[in-house]
């Protein structure tokens, strides 16, 4: 005896303009404001729940600035955390400095020793499963293309790109099984 949980509820029966009269409550208005709680209520909070998943992370690889501004803008506006490298070397550090990234979304013909083919294969070895889309703004055709018969496969859109195209092409990527 004298152990347990007291709990005081007062329900208002009669509404007035939406403010509760207090005297139909059988308290008084001081009473209200000033009757404190008799033990602190601690807070539980579930963590899972209020913990938003994580976005996917995209690694935009363009040796022009503006192009790289652009598509890094897109992808971002579809709700992308983005990490940028201007060349394929300095692609394979921020790879290796972030293992959350998710998909590189490479240009094809880049200055520096690697083109975006080469860069995904070197990719591949430090993250084997790391999803690619490649951009080029030479069409399908073009000699720098013909032997190459890795730009047959894979992901692909060709410059210049519609938003919802590359929208629909980075989410085809991500949700890609291997």
């Amino acid at each position: 005896e004298g152990h347990g949980t007291a709990v005081k509820m007062y329900l208002p029966r009669k509404f007035v303009a939406g403010e509760i009269i207090p005297e139909v409550l059988g308290v008084s208005p001081e009473q209200i404001a000033t009757d404190p709680a008799e033990a602190p209520v601690e807070q539980v909070v579930d963590e899972t729940a209020a913990a938003e998943p994580r976005k996917p992370k995209i690694l935009v690889v363009e040796d022009q600035e503006a192009v790289r501004a652009v598509a890094a803008g897109f992808l971002q506006d579809f709700g992308y955390d983005i990490i940028e490298a201007e060349d394929g070397l300095q692609a394979l550090a921020r790879l290796q400095e972030d293992p959350e990234i998710d998909l590189m979304f490479s240009d094809v013909v880049m200055p520096g020793g690697l083109n975006g083919f080469d860069l995904a294969q070197a990719a591949r070895g430090i993250r084997p499963d790391l999803k690619v889309v490649h951009t080029s703004g030479y069409p399908k055709g073009a000699m720098v293309h013909q032997e190459e018969p890795r730009f047959r496969e894979g992901f692909i859109i060709m410059k210049p790109y519609r938003r919802e195209d590359l929208q629909k092409i980075i989410r085809d990527a991500l949700d890609y099984q291997s």
